[in-house]
């Protein structure tokens, strides 16, 4: 919200379940990420597994996720990288 809409934030904070136990619960391989040290490790094994398999990888909550379609927009018009703003 703060790209589109000049940091006029709406909306519920949101309160996730545990999505690692989530996947365990349905035999998934899971795991959490939750440090950019980590991540390369975490992928690794995430890409390596076979089956099903979640890797959470947990953000600040200003952090934008790419690629993001802004509102209004089509799937070709989606941003891929802060400098494709």
């Amino acid at each position: 919200q703060d790209m589109f809409y000049k940091e006029r934030y709406s909306a519920t904070k949101m309160n996730n379940p545990d999505f690692v136990k989530l996947a365990q619960a349905m035999h998934w391989n899971a795991s959490k990420v939750t440090t950019s040290k980590d991540l390369p490790q975490k992928m690794k094994e995430f890409l390596e597994t076979d089956g099903p398999c979640l890797l959470e990888a947990v953000t600040t909550a200003d952090e934008h996720t790419y690629p993001m379609v802004p509102t209004g927009q089509g799937l070709h018009e989606m941003i891929l990288s802060p400098t494709d703003k």
